[in-house]
């Protein structure tokens, strides 16, 4: 069984999944971002689109409304991590290899704003290190973006992100839907 299919087994896909993106507006984001990212994460979105799993984690989706979408979430964060590290000492960044804030892309984050993110520090995508940041706390989960919510979901890893999950399996991931009036 691929990761795809053991996670579509723990985390039910909507039938009907919304904004998943043409291969060529995953062409065009990945051009404005300057850099590729990790392959599952396309097959995550393509999968999953846009939504929640219960309103406990949410995949950030590049082909959401302009203020709230991919593009719009990596520079609020880079913004305010260039404010909050502007001072910080040489410790606050042990394990990031420097590269805080230019070195982290946010993919995903809870419903409490906690986030995960890539550390983009490797040269291949799909190599990346998974770090999560809870309040100034950092942990760091090594594999997969499809394997790290595996193991969150499943309670192998313990998330800073998303805490504790007591919950039964399956879960089901339950797409966008803009909020009447348009909000």
């Amino acid at each position: 069984m691929s990761t795809i299919e053991a996670l579509k087994a723990i985390l039910i896909p909507p039938h009907e999944p919304v904004l998943t993106g043409s291969s060529e507006q995953w062409t065009a984001f990945e051009a404005r971002l300057g850099m590729r990212l990790p392959s599952d994460f396309r097959v995550l979105i393509t999968t999953y689109g846009a939504g929640s799993a219960n309103d406990w984690f949410y995949l950030i989706n590049p082909f959401r409304d302009a203020r709230s979408n991919f593009e719009r979430w990596l520079a609020l964060h880079r913004q305010a991590y260039r404010e909050s590290y502007s001072q910080a000492g040489p410790d606050t960044f042990e394990g990031l290899d420097g590269t805080v804030p230019h070195g982290l892309v946010p993919f995903a984050h809870g419903s409490d704003g906690s986030t995960a993110y890539w550390n983009t520090h490797l040269e291949n995508p799909d190599d990346w290190t998974i770090m999560e940041e809870r309040e100034f706390y950092w942990q760091s989960f090594r594999g997969t973006t499809i394997e790290y919510l595996m193991e969150v979901i499943t309670g192998q890893y313990r998330s800073i992100v998303y805490g504790p999950l007591p919950r039964e399996l399956p879960v089901r991931f339950l797409p966008w839907r803009p909020l009447p009036g348009g909000a």
